[in-house]
């Protein structure tokens, strides 16, 4: 599902940059350019990232 319409960032690489540390919509934004623009995204953009940290959290929570 694409996120940024303006940058055509999709959720799957807001989700792998979230994975590989960017934790802020800054950080996604400055590595895959999502809510860059103008800005309209940057609800939506928070929601994956936020999403993506719950996951991985649970993902850790799982594994102990």
């Amino acid at each position: 599902m694409i996120v940024c319409h303006c940058r055509a960032v999709r959720a799957e690489e807001i989700r792998t940059e979230v994975r590989l540390g960017a934790e802020t919509v800054e950080v996604v934004g400055a590595r895959c350019g999502a809510g860059t623009k103008c800005g309209g995204c940057i609800p939506a953009v928070a929601a994956v990232i936020a999403d993506e940290l719950l996951r991985a959290d649970v993902a850790v929570t799982a594994r102990h």
